[in-house]
């Protein structure tokens, strides 16, 4: 460990680095509710699980799919996510993507999925690669998340947008990681996804220097070494997100910004 890192671990602090992967990809305006849901393709160690999107009953002003895991070897794109629709099976390219070296290197992609929602889909595993070996999961991670969102429903969502920042990012233990988030306004909701937190971890994700959710993030809540939450906060500009993994590697993906240009 270098002399400054230990001093700084020492004195109870962590290096802060900036954030240089996490470019805005994708924004809509005048938008109603958003959630986001989403699972690990993981079940016991390996990538075999499916994920199922249910049709949709509530009419979407638009909707983004999130996937993310960790190959041997870089390539010019991420790997396309097989998808069974009611129509049949669909190869489901990135309309945005990103790539971060690692044990091996790890990808982000992510697409605009509105038309596929009033029907539903199955989500197949994409390709990942056991690059830890003899570690008990040579695994890091593999899921998905979908970000939907409602049109507007009254005056106050007309005000209303919401963001994508796209990573992703591989960051060991004892680093404090800064996201600066390019917006305006009130920020209301902050969503984080990422990969490889597991239970009994203090990992936590900080807003302005602040816990966001009291220490319940990177926990592999969304399933197993996978998170996707979004949650409720109250800021203004400027304002700054960041990772802190304490003492697990953790893999944030992407997030998500909800904001408007008044308090609600």
């Amino acid at each position: 460990m270098a002399p400054l890192v230990s001093l700084l671990l020492f004195a109870g602090l962590s290096p802060v680095f900036a954030a240089d992967s996490f470019p805005l990809v994708a924004s809509i305006e005048r938008v109603g509710r958003v959630e986001i849901r989403g699972n690990s393709f993981l079940s016991r160690g390996k990538p075999v699980k499916s994920g199922v999107v249910a049709p949709s009953r509530v009419p979407a002003l638009g909707a983004w799919l999130v996937w993310s895991s960790e190959l041997s070897e870089k390539s010019k794109n991420p790997p396309v996510l097989r998808l069974l629709t009611p129509k049949g099976p669909q190869a489901l390219s990135a309309d945005w993507s990103g790539w971060k070296e690692s044990a091996g290197w790890v990808y982000a992609a992510a697409a605009d999925v509105t038309d596929l929602l009033s029907e539903g889909f199955t989500i197949l595993p994409p390709p990942a690669d056991p690059v830890h070996v003899g570690d008990p999961v040579p695994y890091s991670h593999s899921g998905w998340a979908l970000i939907r969102i409602e049109k507007p429903s009254g005056k106050r969502s007309l005000k209303r947008r919401v963001r994508l920042y796209l990573g992703p990012e591989v960051l060991p233990p004892a680093e404090l990681y800064s996201v600066p988030l390019d917006d305006t306004g009130v920020l209301s909701e902050v969503g984080v996804i990422g990969g490889h937190g597991m239970p009994g971890n203090a990992a936590g994700n900080l807003l302005n220097g602040l816990p966001i959710t009291g220490g319940r993030d990177w926990s592999g809540a969304a399933g197993e070494r996978w998170d996707a939450s979004l949650v409720a906060v109250s800021a203004k500009v400027p304002y700054q997100l960041e990772f802190d993994p304490l003492l697990q590697w953790i893999v944030p993906v992407a997030v998500v910004t909800v904001s408007s240009e008044s308090k609600e």
